[in-house]
């Protein structure tokens, strides 16, 4: 599930229903600008990572020098991205509807 910003919240029904359900494959990408102030859910996340119910990566693209947005995080972990979709997992995106999908396609 790639959610950046706003775009994260089907995904948090999705996860929470999949937790509830016992289902521990979870990879969400999460991207905002700025940890402190936009990093929606934290404490959500963090709790399901510690229980095993969800694998997170974040790109904050403020918080740095250089931007970092989450295309840079999936194509980082590309390998663990096409080894869950040939075990039939489903691939998502939610979220900026201009350049994000693109990019993340790329």
């Amino acid at each position: 599930m790639v959610g950046p910003g706003t775009g994260v919240a089907p995904f948090r029904a999705a996860i929470q229903e999949r937790s509830a359900q016992g289902k521990k494959e979870n990879v969400l990408f999460f991207g905002c600008r700025q940890e402190s102030k936009d990093f929606y859910c934290r404490s959500e996340w963090e709790d399901l990572m510690k229980r095993g119910y969800l694998t997170l990566f974040t790109a904050f693209s403020r918080d740095q020098e250089e931007k970092v947005y989450v295309q840079h995080r999936i194509a980082e972990h590309r390998q663990l991205l096409w080894d869950l979709i040939s075990k039939g997992a489903y691939f998502y995106i939610a979220g900026n509807a201009k350049q994000m999908p693109a990019a993340v396609m790329d």
